[in-house]
């Protein structure tokens, strides 16, 4: 069994092939040219509609525009780890087969120690695209799985890309996958949940995936919810101009709670790819 290494700037692809780490390639470059308006609409000295609307707080916008940067240049927050990752960046790992990637971790419903093959997890979750394994201490690996190369997840947005908001009750119509799934948008969304859990180290971040759900966040939790960044920067991607309107000056903004909130579509808001922090026994093929 032969594993093939490509990288894209610090950024380190591995077990892909030919094609589809050359496609990752041009991800990450679609990536980098995409979020260049973001980043700079997030240092704006007032806020605009759009970060508002996903991190409600000027106060954010140090770590939001630290995420970003770090995401445009793959800046390495994780040991070494050859031949996968080298240099520490994030590496792309694509799983392609059995025992490529495999580790002992409790299971969230039971708690029992039990075995995972991410190549099994990934058939088995069957929409599931990629997902950051949030190891302690933190690794760098983000699993590339099957799905993300289907036809039915699009490269890029097209342009002008945007929710549909309802002024009458103040909320998007939709619960945003729509907006997010696309494959551009699945590497940010991963990359936001690395360098949120390696500059903060924090086990309790949220996971929240419909739009609606993610206005609700609080300042406090909204920087550190990855999906949040994904809603952002398409927003400044398609050049959206229909926002929720904020909630009135001095009333306070209330806190997504685990509840499910009828009005919203039922997505799973819950765990955060079901991914304990205290895996053991991590084995990475490399040959």
């Amino acid at each position: 069994m032969t594993f093939d290494y490509a990288s894209s700037g610090q950024y380190n692809i591995y077990n892909c092939g030919g094609d589809k780490a050359s496609q990752l390639q041009d991800l990450l470059d679609d990536l980098y040219d995409g979020l260049l308006p973001v980043i700079r609409d997030s240092k704006l000295p007032q806020p605009s509609p759009a970060f508002r609307t996903f991190f409600k707080e000027s106060a954010n916008a140090p770590f939001v525009t630290a995420l970003l940067t770090n995401v445009t240049r793959g800046n390495a927050m994780t040991p070494a780890a050859p031949p996968v990752s080298p240099n520490g960046s994030p590496a792309f790992f694509c799983v392609d087969g059995e025992n490529q990637f495999t580790y002992t971790a409790p299971d969230p419903s039971t708690g029992v120690q039990r075995f995972y093959d991410t190549y099994t997890t990934c058939l088995e979750a069957g929409t599931n695209t990629a997902s950051y394994l949030g190891f302690t201490p933190p690794k760098q690996y983000i699993i590339i799985c099957p799905v993300f190369w289907s036809s039915s997840v699009r490269a890029v947005p097209p342009p002008k890309t945007c929710l549909s908001l309802s002024t009458y009750t103040n909320k998007y119509r939709e619960n945003g996958q729509r907006h997010r799934l696309f494959r551009m948008w699945v590497l940010l969304e991963e990359l936001a949940h690395y360098y949120i859990y390696t500059s903060t180290l924090r086990k309790d971040a949220p996971d929240i995936y419909d739009v609606n759900k993610c206005v609700r966040l609080a300042a406090k939790t909204a920087y550190l919810n990855a999906v949040s960044y994904v809603y952002y920067a398409a927003s400044i991607y398609g050049k959206c101009r229909g926002f929720p309107v904020p909630r009135d000056e001095g009333r306070e903004i209330l806190e997504v709670s685990n509840l499910d909130d009828p009005s919203d579509d039922d997505l799973n808001d819950t765990a955060w790819n079901a991914t304990s922090y205290d895996a053991t026994n991590l084995t990475v093929a490399t040959h």
